[in-house]
């Protein structure tokens, strides 16, 4: 009839252990189909069994659909026995590839069992090696690329790899692989306290979940800058239509001086192009020190001569990114003689953003604060605690989409951020002309100052517009509390409304459609209590999440405030 042996020990572990009996002395006959409500336990016949009907209504169900837990309790097993016996295991925290070409938030199933291994006893200690990979350019990119624009993912595999001649006799450019410090999984959980609780405290669960976030921040920091992502980066920068030459080359040295400032490691290339011009580059901090100006990146932003130096220092490398953009079609180069401007296809700015990701960690502080400036000050200049404010909801909105250290706080982040704006003049602090208790923060009044938070606001610009996109998506498609729709549905039909909303001009950067974005966005604001979400079958369906009579919407207001942050 199709009752498959899983199916049998299925039923008999987990009457078994609803009996409080040996499992291999149960017997349990099954018939029906090998798939779900088709599967058919007879439990009355169960010698002792004596279940109640709503025993027999929870047991039918947990045989049904138990195929998942059997696999968690077997695979948990597994790699207990793997750390037992000292094997290397390797494991993605994020839950596989990104597609985004960001890191994701962790996935802690996995590490979970490794950390409970350790409490149990299984071993001594495990050591956690965070690996950064990453390609000069990525070979799956058109796959990837039609995923986050609403595909159906392709199963990945040698054999359709080797179907596609043109991969084997094509360029890919490096591929970089870099390890970080090891982690000490006793030392950590020695000195955190939760070492005896539950694995089911939240204390516990939280302890796991900033594991993982610091496994994550591990393989941030090994992240190489590369060509690709660097250019790619001030290519998207851009609030205009196009950008001259001369500008990206100095807005690309901006963006390395920035990021060395971090001490973020360099690719091959580009390290050696900076080692390659090391004087020029010498010649110019030197000359800011006698002319008594900062050497801060964001003092002069892309107008400064370490700016113009490193930005020539690596202008071959870019130039065969450039070159690889219009050659696919990415990017058009007009020649007017005396310039040459460059202009993103607007279809294709999410082929660039999967680049621009990988590095946009090191700017996303920055660019948050800038961001939260450019809403705090709509009207007139904020003080200290409305701009945290703003900084905070903008933090907290995009939590799925950034990994920051956990060791660390949002004020310890934000005030640190904040007095490198201050050192560097492009904030300054004013006593309130009418109360002057108040400090206000004003941007400076130069031309340096207005575009460096421009730009860094204009790295955010794509996630305000995804969110943004994702809240109207909620209010036209699932107006009422009582409406749902799949997620699947949803995010196809709000892909669709951000074409329109691009065509009217609602939104500038096409890659705000994003379906990982739209994903993110949903955890974001289902986390603030306001959508829902239910398995029913195979679709996980989306809802709004009931409210009281006279309760607001609070969708509408969402939509707003992310409306606030946008470019003025």
């Amino acid at each position: 009839m199709g009752v498959t042996t899983l199916d049998v020990v299925r039923a008999n572990t987990f009457v078994a252990e609803k009996l409080g009996q040996d499992v291999l002395a149960t017997k349990v006959t099954v018939i029906g189909g090998h798939a779900g409500t088709t599967i058919l336990p007879l439990l009355s016949q169960v010698p002792g069994g004596a279940f109640s009907d709503d025993d027999i209504a929870a047991l039918t169900h947990r045989i049904q659909f138990g195929g998942d837990e059997v696999y968690r309790v077997t695979f948990r097993e597994y790699v207990r026995k793997l750390v037992r016996e000292g094997f290397w295991v390797e494991f993605f925290p994020e839950g596989g590839r990104s597609r985004s070409g960001k890191m994701l938030p962790p996935k802690l199933g996995m590490l979970s069992i490794i950390l409970d291994a350790i409490r149990s006893g299984t071993t001594q200690d495990v050591k956690l090696v965070p690996i950064y990979v990453g390609y000069e350019q990525v070979i799956e990119e058109r796959s990837y690329i039609a995923e986050l624009s609403g595909a159906e993912k392709e199963r990945e595999g040698i054999t359709g790899l080797l179907k596609t001649t043109k991969v084997l006799w094509s360029r890919y450019g490096r591929l970089y692989v870099s390890f970080g410090e090891p982690l000490s999984v006793r030392d950590a959980l020695d000195d955190s306290g939760v070492a005896d609780l539950p694995s089911d405290h939240p204390d516990f669960q939280e302890w796991v979940r900033r594991m993982g976030y610091r496994v994550l921040d591990g393989i941030q920091q090994e992240a190489l800058v590369t060509p690709s992502a660097v250019t790619s980066m001030a290519l998207l920068m851009s609030v205009k239509r196009g950008v001259h030459r001369e500008e990206l080359i100095r807005r690309i040295g901006f963006i390395l001086a920035l990021t060395s400032s971090k001490k973020a490691p360099l690719s091959k290339t580009l390290e050696h192009a900076m080692k390659l011009h090391r004087q020029p580059i010498v010649e110019a901090s030197e000359q800011l020190d006698e002319e008594g100006l900062s050497r801060l990146p964001l003092a002069l932003g892309q107008t400064g001569p370490v700016a113009e130096a490193r930005g020539m220092a690596a202008v071959d490398a870019v130039d065969e990114v450039l070159h690889r953009y219009i050659e696919g079609k990415h990017l058009t180069s007009h020649d007017f003689g005396n310039a040459i401007v460059y202009t993103v296809v607007p279809e294709r700015r999410i082929h660039l953003d999967y680049y621009k990701n990988n590095i946009v960690h090191l700017v996303s502080p920055e660019a948050i604060l800038a961001t939260a400036y450019f809403g705090a000050s709509r009207h007139g200049a904020p003080d200290d605690g409305t701009l945290r404010t703003a900084a905070y909801f903008l933090s907290v909105t995009f939590k799925y989409e950034f990994v920051y250290n956990p060791d660390g706080t949002f004020d310890e982040l934000f005030d640190s951020i904040l007095d490198s704006y201050f050192e560097a003049g492009i904030l300054l602090r004013r006593v309130d002309p009418h109360d002057a208790s108040v400090d206000r923060i004003v941007l400076a009044d130069t031309a340096v100052a207005r575009e460096t938070m421009a730009l860094l606001h204009e790295v955010l610009q794509p996630w305000l517009e995804s969110y943004w996109l994702l809240t109207t998506g909620i209010r036209e498609l699932i107006p009422e509390t009582t409406d749902s729709m799949s997620v699947k549905d949803f995010i196809r039909e709000t892909q669709k409304m951000a074409q329109h909303r691009y065509q009217v001009g609602d939104v500038r950067c096409t890659e705000a459609a994003s379906s990982i974005n739209f994903k993110h966005a949903i955890g974001a604001i289902e986390s603030l209590g306001y959508i829902v979400q239910r398995q029913e079958g195979r679709d996980r369906l989306l809802m709004r999440a009931p409210r009281g009579e006279n309760d607001v919407d609070p969708i509408p207001a969402l939509a707003e405030r992310l409306r606030t942050f946008f470019s003025h």
